[in-house]
C-alpha cells in the first residue's frame, strides 16, 4: 500500500470522529507531540494544530507521522472511558468506545502495522535515500578499465 494511501485511511478515520472526540484526542496528539505548546497557549485550536504536526515534506516523513499519530492513537483508544469520565456522561464513553473499535479494525486492515511496513519498504522508495531525499542518477556507462601502468 502507498504511503499516501495510508495518511489518507487515518485523516479519513480522524475528519469522521464526532467534534468532542475529535477535540480531546487532538489535545492528546498535541501534548505528547509537542509539550510547550499545550504549556504556552489555553485557548489553542488543537484540531489545527495536529494538521500542522503532521505535514512533513517527504514520503519518509510522511510515514514517520502516521506511525507517530498510530502509536498516540492506540493509546488514546485503549485508555479506559469509564474511569477517564463521570457516568453522566454516557454517550460520550459509548461513542468513544465506538471509534475505539473503528480504530481497532482499521488496525487490523489497512493500518495494520504490517501495512505500514510494508510502505516503508515499497518499490517506489528505491530512488530515495534514508531521509527522504531524492538519490543522485545511477551511472549507466560501464566502468572504465585502468590504463596501464608506464614504466
Amino acid at each position: 500500500m502507498r504511503s499516501e494511501s495510508l495518511m489518507e485511511d487515518l485523516e479519513n478515520f480522524y475528519d469522521e470522529l464526532p467534534t468532542d472526540i475529535r477535540r480531546d484526542l487532538s489535545f492528546m496528539l498535541v501534548r505528547l507531540s509537542d509539550e510547550n505548546l499545550v504549556a504556552r497557549e489555553d485557548d489553542l485550536d488543537y484540531e489545527a494544530v495536529v494538521r500542522s504536526l503532521f505535514s512533513a515534506q517527504t514520503r519518509i516523513g510522511r510515514l514517520s507521522d502516521l506511525i507517530t499519530a498510530a502509536a498516540i492513537f492506540d493509546v488514546y483508544f485503549v485508555m479506559d472511558t469509564r474511569r477517564r469520565f463521570d457516568p453522566a456522561k454516557s454517550s460520550r464513553i459509548d461513542a468513544i468506545e465506538a471509534a475505539g473499535r473503528q480504530w481497532a479494525q482499521l488496525r487490523r486492515t489497512s493500518l495494520a502495522p504490517a501495512a505500514i511496513a510494508a510502505a516503508l519498504h515499497s518499490r517506489d522508495e528505491t530512488d530515495h535515500d534514508a531521509t527522504g531525499r531524492l538519490r543522485p542518477p545511477t551511472r549507466t556507462r560501464p566502468p572504465q578499465t585502468p590504463a596501464p601502468a608506464r614504466g
